[in-house]
């Protein structure tokens, strides 16, 4: 997505003046680009040991499920509501045979999270749809180029303010970035950020690989 519009500055400046919403807060930081599993809320220290356990024994499923050539193909913008002009997130879809192998995942991880006591069956209602973000209104930021409307600590707003996606719908809804290896599952500590702009890791999962020493 960032080497098709050549970054997120560039996209910003093309549809600000013409899409009703669109601001450069509201696009993911392209080092923090993933696929959403399963989000969690672990609040002491042994129950964030319980989930890196449990993230350690879904290795075994993803090696017996999952092959080193296996790729993930990103095919394809999507939006969460059915009106393009007042969108609060915007997504990429993985596309091909793959999406049932991760589904399977998602279904192992989400299982072993709830019989843990870490999720709920309402939580992972719409863990079905694979979905990589690219836009989210509730990224928006105070200041933001209209000024408009009241911020929350951290200069984050209080309201949710929807942007108009038809635009870049037009040009991008059927972008293909093409096949990406996959590498790890990953239990992220949102909030906390590597020298590379992601998130700490707490606990990792390895994918099968034909690299050397990966």
């Amino acid at each position: 997505y960032q080497r098709r519009v050549h970054g997120v500055d560039q996209l910003d400046r093309k549809f600000s003046g013409t899409a009703a919403g669109v601001h450069r807060s509201v696009f993911q930081t392209p080092s923090q680009i993933h696929l959403t599993l399963l989000m969690l809320r672990l609040y002491h220290p042994d129950e964030l040991a319980h989930a890196r356990h449990l993230l350690y024994q879904a290795e075994n499923f993803i090696e017996q499920v999952f092959a080193p050539s296996d790729t993930l193909h990103l095919k394809g913008l999507n939006y969460m509501n059915d009106d393009p002009s007042e969108v609060h997130v915007l997504y990429m879809q993985v596309a091909g045979l793959i999406q049932d192998k991760i589904l399977s995942l998602v279904e192992y991880i989400s299982d072993a999270f709830i019989q843990a006591g870490f999720a709920t069956e309402r939580e992972i209602e719409h863990n079905e749809k694979l979905h990589i973000t690219l836009m989210n209104s509730k990224w928006r930021r105070s200041s933001d180029e209209d000024g408009s409307g009241s911020s929350a600590a951290g200069g984050r707003r209080e309201a949710r303010v929807p942007f108009d996606i038809r635009p870049i719908m037009a040009e991008f809804e059927s972008v293909d970035l093409g096949h990406h290896p996959l590498r790890t599952v990953e239990l992220s500590r949102m909030g906390a950020k590597t020298s590379g702009g992601y998130w700490v890791s707490d606990q990792t999962a390895h994918f099968p690989s034909d690299e050397e020493g990966y």
